[in-house]
């Protein structure tokens, strides 16, 4: 009985056309009956024909590279997404109907729904771009297309599935210079300039000097090359920055005040391994996760892609935090504390730093702060001879920091 009724109504409907016509031709007979006839059996002929369009063997590729290179996509931008479907066979196919369906870390989903025509070698190239997207990680699910006859009375629909999927970085604003940190390393650097040493790790090739040891001589790039060449390794930094991001769920009154303070850490970060400082992180939340200063790229790749997927889901105070992880923390570095607390809620923190003698910056993530809250914690800061900024957008910490 199942079998019966799995068909639609159209398929009824037709076959019951069809049979209505074969009665009129065998009854009634004559030229308008046989005509009859002859047209229902076409389309029907072509409504089973269709059944096998060959959508059910379709193949896709997708591509989300721009230019030719892998999309750097930040929070609040959208990404252009291009398609090519193969579809075998040779019945003609008047369109294809396709459904995508993005699906964050969190649950947040977009829904793109667009219609692509195959060309004379049934490949259907379409492309899309995508609503803007919140930072996290993203799933491409199962494709859903679709297609109909030219009479729109049957739909064939095929799911197909193209494992992709898409990393959206924090937003964050490029920093020129700050001058504070630019003086603070210069003064690092010239104490220790002289007592450089280099590490074992490879940074890349540069012409060769009068006097370099035949151990670091590239002897591949010199047979290639012609001219001599020496491998450069990195150095080993004395000056250390350390970003210290506050994750406690009770501070953040919303999402975009915790985004905030994910860019806010992500600018930062990026302005540091830039200027080749040794930068580190502890990431104080539920998974608390520290990580030692380097200056190298690639450990600047890690501590972005740390910040795609945090969320405030601590409820531990940031000074009780650190003070259990104190051994970690090297009183030599320059520690940057981005977080919402401010007054009380942070003065033990201040003091426990000022007892160990640790240089601080307390990045007071504020959006809604009154000028008069600014002010007042902020003198209450360079009474503490420490330094301190209101972060009430991510343009005012860039200009923030390059008057300072």
């Amino acid at each position: 009985m199942g079998t019966f009724f799995k068909f639609s109504l159209h398929f009824w409907g037709v076959a019951m056309l069809f049979v209505l016509c074969l009665f009129y031709f065998l009854y009634q007979g004559g030229k308008l009956a046989f005509m009859l006839f002859i047209i229902i059996t076409a389309l029907c002929s072509y409504f089973i024909i269709c059944r096998w369009n060959g959508i059910s063997q379709l193949t896709g590729v997708r591509n989300l590279s721009e230019n030719g290179h892998e999309p750097f996509i930040q929070a609040g931008a959208g990404v252009t997404v291009q398609l090519q479907l193969k579809i075998p066979g040779y019945w003609p196919i008047p369109y294809v109907k396709i459904k995508e369906t993005i699906t964050g870390g969190d649950g947040e989903e977009h829904v793109i729904e667009s219609l692509g025509i195959p060309n004379r070698k049934r490949i259907v190239e379409l492309s899309y771009r995508t609503s803007s997207l919140r930072r996290g990680f993203y799933q491409f699910d199962e494709m859903i297309c679709s297609t109909e006859d030219v009479f729109g009375l049957f739909k064939k629909e095929q799911r197909l599935g193209i494992p992709t999927q898409l990393a959206v970085m924090p937003q964050k604003i490029r920093i020129r210079d700050w001058r504070y940190l630019s003086r603070m390393l210069m003064g690092v650097n010239r104490q220790s300039n002289n007592s450089y040493r280099e590490t074992a790790q490879f940074k890349s090739v540069r012409e060769f000097v009068a006097g370099d040891r035949p151990s670091i001589i590239h002897w591949n790039a010199t047979a290639k090359t012609g001219t001599w060449k020496s491998r450069e390794f990195e150095r080993e930094s004395h000056a250390k920055l350390i970003v210290v991001l506050d994750r406690n769920s009770n501070a953040y009154s919303n999402k975009d005040h915790f985004e905030l303070a994910i860019s806010t850490a992500a600018s930062l970060l990026d302005y540091a391994i830039s200027r080749g400082v040794a930068t580190g992180m502890l990431s104080v939340g539920s998974d608390r996760k520290y990580f030692e200063p380097k200056s190298n790229a690639n450990h600047g790749k890690v501590l972005m892609n740390h910040l795609i997927s945090v969320e405030p889901n601590c409820t531990d105070a940031i000074a009780d935090v650190l003070k259990n992880h104190g051994h970690l923390l090297s009183p030599d570095s320059f520690f940057i504390i981005i977080s919402p607390h401010f007054g009380n809620a942070m003065m033990p923190l201040v003091t426990w730093t000022e007892q160990r003698r640790m240089k601080i910056c307390h990045m007071w993530i504020a959006p809604e702060a009154s000028t008069a809250e600014r002010e007042e914690w902020s003198g209450r800061l360079r009474r503490k001879d420490v330094l301190g900024y209101p972060v009430t957008s991510i343009e005012g910490l860039a200009l923030a920091l390059e008057g300072a």
